[in-house]
């Protein structure tokens, strides 16, 4: 079981660039050729935490431990891919821990994650907001598309399992 980082990011605090798993050819004279790379390519996030007192103390001792540990992968809360907070998997970037300020009782401290991607949203039939997005284009509407996804989870999750 891996340990969970009991410290979230400031949400105003942390920017991510998302591995979106694709690679660019740049070509001479045109645009670029692009094609998918591996699946599951991580995000990088800059994270954010203001802390005080004793929980910058926790959360130098969680960093201290990971270190111990052999910088084994723990689990963070963030929103990352959906609008709603998961628990990814992360590593800090080696060298990333920083305090960035104290003032007063608060820490200021950042560090760069490696997240990996959830593992459901690398699979089109489990990526409930991707399917959505492919419906659109056959029923013109968000609210459509969505009755339609809605209407489908319904009928496999409820109505088969009874037939």
């Amino acid at each position: 079981m891996r340990p969970l980082l009991p410290f979230c990011p400031l949400m105003a605090g942390y920017s991510a660039d998302i591995g979106d798993g694709t690679i660019r050819t740049p070509l001479d004279g045109g645009p670029g050729r692009y094609r998918a790379d591996l699946s599951g390519s991580p995000h990088m996030v800059s994270a954010l935490w203001r802390l005080r007192d004793e929980r910058y103390s926790m959360f130098m001792g969680f960093v201290r431990n990971y270190r111990r540990n052999g910088a084994e992968a723990f689990e963070i809360d963030l929103r990352l891919d959906t609008h709603k907070t998961e628990r990814y998997v992360a590593n800090f970037i080696p060298g990333s821990v920083r305090l960035v300020s104290k003032e007063g009782r608060f820490y200021t401290v950042s560090a760069t994650l490696e997240v990996q991607p959830m593992p459901d949203l690398q699979v089109g039939e489990l990526d409930y907001w991707g399917s959505l997005i492919m419906m659109l284009t056959i029923y013109g509407s968000f609210a459509a598309a969505r009755e339609i996804l809605d209407l489908l989870g319904k009928l496999v999750n409820e109505d088969l399992p009874h037939a």
